[in-house]
């Protein structure tokens, strides 16, 4: 899997994951939600961030490797 391929599947995910939670957020409102809002969306949300943010490192970094071995 490339690199663009790893940020466009963590992007889908993402927003599906978003859709998903408004839609169950309609119904369900309570303080087991914000714990599970708090607890586990919060922090998978964080690490998502921090994937796109590494695999847009990586790929600067594999385009100026190829740009240098041309």
């Amino acid at each position: 899997m490339s690199v663009d391929a790893g940020q466009a599947r963590i992007e889908r995910a993402s927003k599906e994951l978003f859709v998903c939670w408004n839609s169950i957020q309609s119904t369900w409102r309570d303080e087991v939600s914000r714990g599970f809002e708090e607890n586990h969306l919060t922090p998978l949300v964080a690490a998502m961030r921090t994937a796109e943010k590494a695999l847009d490192r990586m790929g600067l970094i594999l385009q100026q490797l190829h740009q240098d071995c041309e």
